[in-house]
């Protein structure tokens, strides 16, 4: 007697979740032309064979770094799948910190889903600066957190502020796109706002300080009195105008 595997999974849902996710099943069959309908968004606690946004953002990208600690907010769950399907590897060097064979996850419990799991996200960072001492942290929010609003911009500029670190925090709730794909954005744009960003800078007043020539050599370019082009480039170099007061 075969068993209709659709059905035994499918069954232990509502008849609304029923209807809209029986079409994204399907028994293989080479004989038939079949069609299974996936470009339609996650729903927030099943899991789907193509991932989510916070599995793109967590495990794709995010994952591969070595030397900072990523906390998952959420239920253990979502961080164990992201971090035991997708084992990356990585070998410390010299004095750089290898944080990428640890899991860390918030454990949201029901508790935190219905009084807010922002004191508890904030607990794990203290415990994890105590034990580990990291120079950056990144959280990745998982459905819940969506759904229940939790603050965890809030909480990461807290922890940079009372640490001194680097806390970037991602919105990458599952439900937010269809795929992985929409996950792989918010990581990047957070990566190239919050961390690329600051190396930029860094790379800017270092060629100032190596060669003050070429800033000179571009203001006499743009010529003298204001211009917009000419405040921005000051601007990247770390130079504001000021207002001057009195006989020049």
């Amino acid at each position: 007697m075969s068993i209709d595997a659709n059905a035994v999974v499918l069954e232990r849902y509502n008849a609304k979740v029923f209807k809209n996710r029986k079409e994204h099943m399907l028994k293989v069959n080479p004989a038939e032309d079949q069609m299974i309908i996936a470009n339609t968004r996650a729903i927030p606690g099943i899991m789907t064979n193509r991932g989510c946004c916070y599995a793109g953002c967590k495990g794709v990208v995010l994952g591969p770094i070595k030397d900072m600690v990523l906390i998952t907010h959420g239920p253990v769950g979502c961080g164990f799948y992201s971090w035991g399907t997708r084992r990356n590897k990585a070998k410390a060097e010299g004095d750089t910190p290898n944080y990428i064979q640890y899991c860390f996850s918030t454990d949201m419990q029901e508790p935190d889903i219905v009084f807010g799991g922002t004191k508890k996200l904030k607990k794990a960072i203290d415990e994890i600066m105590e034990l580990m001492h990291p120079k950056t942290i990144m959280i990745a929010a998982t459905c819940p957190v969506g759904l229940i609003g939790d603050d965890i911009q809030a909480v990461a500029a807290e922890a940079e502020k009372e640490y001194g670190i680097r806390c970037v925090a991602y919105s990458c709730e599952g439900y937010k796109g269809v795929s992985q794909s929409a996950g792989h954005h918010i990581a990047n744009n957070g990566l190239m706002k919050r961390v690329n960003r600051h190396r930029q800078l860094r790379a800017r007043h270092q060629v100032f300080r190596q060669h003050p020539w070429r800033i000179q050599h571009r203001r006499r370019r743009l010529g003298a009195g204001a211009h917009p082009e000419k405040n921005r480039l000051r601007s990247g170099f770390g130079f504001h105008r000021r207002r001057r007061s009195g006989n020049a």
